[in-house]
């Protein structure tokens, strides 16, 4: 039988090492290839999931801004209503409550008896002029002992009797000038 020889064994040897090599080679190149591949797929993923949620944000921002700017108007209606409110209530705190001035006076003017009030001035710094007639003397008292009256002493003061006349010998005119205190609007508590 005839045997081979190997006439170049030692290049047959370098061939396949050398062929061992490029697989190896070859192998890692492809390793390096797929694990450069998948962190540029990483890459290109995290960069769509950042633009995406970009995205989400911006449409949540407009849809934020668009109540924001939908609330502006209501805002600026607010505030001129308040505006307005404090001026009405600055306004008020200032003027006397000429009503109530008057309905003290004819409370008093009742209880004193037979006393007629003709005129009521009432001045918007809270002066008080009443001009009226009283049958006597003692109802004329008793009114202005009234008006004096620790009940009400906070509603009146400074109170003169400015100007008093004997008509016809049995009626009295009289004018009484005084300041009425309250100012503003009255609490619902409170009576006069």
């Amino acid at each position: 039988m005839a045997q081979g020889i190997n006439l170049l064994p030692q290049i047959a040897e370098d061939e396949a090492k050398k062929e061992v090599y490029k697989r190896k080679l070859n192998v890692s190149s492809i390793g390096a290839l797929l694990g450069v591949s998948a962190i540029l797929v990483g890459i290109f993923s995290y960069q769509l999931f950042l633009q995406t949620t970009r995205s989400r944000v911006e449409k949540e921002s407009q849809r934020l801004e668009g109540e924001i700017v939908a609330q502006k108007e209501k805002e600026i209606s607010q505030r001129a209503l308040v505006d307005k409110l404090n001026q009405i209530q600055k306004t008020l705190d200032e003027e006397v409550p000429v009503s109530s001035a008057v309905a003290n006076i004819s409370n008093l003017a009742e209880e004193s008896g037979a006393v007629k009030i003709e005129n009521i001035d009432v001045n918007s710094d809270g002066d008080v002029s009443i001009g009226g007639v009283a049958n006597n003397s003692a109802s004329l008292s008793k009114l202005i002992k009234a008006i004096i009256s620790e009940r009400y002493t906070p509603k009146f003061n400074k109170v003169i009797l400015s100007n008093l006349s004997n008509e016809n010998k049995s009626s009295y005119k009289f004018v009484i000038d005084m300041t009425f205190i309250p100012r503003g609007l009255v609490a619902k508590d409170e009576t006069f």
